[in-house]
């Protein structure tokens, strides 16, 4: 799940979340489990050995390049639907480029979280975040 923010249109974007975010859907389709690996064979039209195109387009990590808005990213750390090494690698493009990325990462959390603590840290992040990039006030 994400969402971007954007006062000006769908294409100037001020912020941006990810929560399990898939960012590499060749490496995801290698490493989630196997109900999903179907699921993206499903919905990209073929295996990656048959539609490496649509996997290549739909792939956020080549995309990153693009991304100039900060982000916050948040991940569970034993998610097997969305591994954390998906988060990682949009991480470490943007760090590369010297842009603006904050990775937290839940220990013990799947593809969600569960935990009613990690629950409010991840929604106390969020505000934060969009507090800090907005200019707002508490």
């Amino acid at each position: 799940m994400s969402r971007l923010l954007s006062p000006s249109g769908p294409e100037i974007f001020t912020a941006g979340w990810s929560s399990s975010a898939s960012s590499d859907l060749i490496t995801l389709g290698q490493f989630t489990h196997k109900f999903e690996s179907h699921y993206l064979v499903q919905a990209r039209g073929g295996t990656p050995d048959e539609a490496p195109q649509a996997y290549k387009e739909r792939s956020p990590v080549n995309k990153a390049d693009k991304i100039k808005a900060p982000l916050l990213v948040l991940q569970g750390s034993l998610d097997a639907v969305v591994p954390p090494n998906q988060a990682e690698l949009i991480v470490s493009n943007i760090r590369k480029r010297g842009g603006r990325v904050e990775y937290i990462v839940f220990e013990g959390e799947g593809h969600g979280w569960r935990k009613a603590e990690n629950i409010k840290t991840a929604l106390e992040k969020e505000l934060a975040f969009y507090e800090d990039v907005f200019g707002l006030r508490r």
